[in-house]
């Protein structure tokens, strides 16, 4: 799903009485040259397919928590001195 389609399941989803704040904020955004809508706007199509490096890493990440290999954030905090 597209950043512009996941953007249009959310305007469908508002409540009728919110509509018309939901087109002056893009419209706002749109006329200011946002970054942040340039960014929306142009952002890569996503997909749930991961490639084979990413695949194998989550694969072990994911044995290594059923193993109790894992570090919690206080460790973490200590072990790096925060």
């Amino acid at each position: 799903m597209t950043t512009k389609d996941s953007l249009k399941d959310l305007i469908d989803q508002l409540p009728d009485e919110e509509l018309h704040t939901a087109k002056r904020f893009i419209e706002y955004l749109r006329d200011a040259g946002s970054p942040l809508l340039d960014v929306l706007l142009e952002a890569p199509e996503e997909t749930d397919e991961l490639n084979e490096e990413a695949d194998a890493a989550l694969r072990e990440a994911e044995l290594e928590v059923k193993a109790g290999d894992v570090v919690t954030h206080a460790e973490l905090k200590r072990e790096l001195s925060l």
